[in-house]
């Protein structure tokens, strides 16, 4: 992950991925429809890295280089994506020590059925997007962030299929801890809060690490909250 410090670095990680990176186009704001002035001036490079397309269905990877990454800025260029034809995966960066991956999620906003259709007729569903993120430090990548890259693969005959497993893999960057994936709330307090204590309960004090606090006595970590029958 820490050769991923330019463009064309960039393009031969999708290419290993899977991807076709032999499509790669320069853009600029004019060809992608960008009209706000803001955003205009914050974006200093648009290119197509890479792409799949499979029976007229296109998934494509979009290269933004920009002065600076925001949440405002983020939104702005995913909501360029939204009337588009296809699937896209955006990355962004400044200065390309973060990579910011944007995954371009549709959803749909369905009219309020709180006024009946006799009151008023009711409104068309209309398209929304929603930019899904996931941050890497280039020079100290996080466990989480490279396992979640790694489902990156493209294994899919369609476009759409590539989709679905990535947006799967977001879903597990949002509950996924460095050393395990799990999504049950007690085994998740007790492998990230509780084990280490009872780790370092046994150990003698000159090992333990200056930021652990006070370790739990030996005792409390042999507890178990089963029952016996009366």
């Amino acid at each position: 992950m820490q050769l991923l410090a330019s463009r064309d670095a960039l393009a031969a990680f999708f290419a290993k991925l899977g991807y076709d990176s032999n499509v790669r186009l320069m853009q600029n704001v004019n060809a992608m429809g960008i009209t706000g002035e803001t955003l205009r001036a914050s974006i200093k490079h648009i290119e197509r890295l890479a792409n799949r397309e499979a029976l007229g269905l296109l998934f494509e990877v979009y290269l933004f280089e920009l002065k600076s990454v925001t949440v405002a800025v983020t939104q702005a260029i995913a909501r360029g994506f939204r009337d588009r034809p296809g699937d896209y995966l955006l990355v962004l960066t400044s200065d390309y020590q973060e990579l910011d991956f944007v995954l371009v999620q549709r959803y749909i906003n369905t009219p309020s059925q709180e006024t009946p259709d006799a009151v008023l007729p009711s409104k068309p569903p209309t398209v929304s997007v929603q930019p899904r993120i996931l941050t890497l430090n280039r020079l100290k990548p996080e466990q989480v962030a490279l396992r979640v890259l790694r489902r990156f693969s493209y294994t899919e005959a369609y476009p759409f299929q590539q989709y679905d497993k990535l947006l799967s893999a977001y879903e597990v960057a949002e509950w996924s801890e460095p050393f395990f994936n799990n999504r049950a709330l007690f085994s998740d307090y007790y492998l990230t809060k509780r084990l280490p204590h009872c780790l370092n309960s046994s150990l003698p004090p000159s090992v333990l690490p200056p930021d652990r606090s006070r370790p739990v006595p030996a005792a409390n970590c042999n507890q178990t909250t089963s029952s016996t029958p009366g």
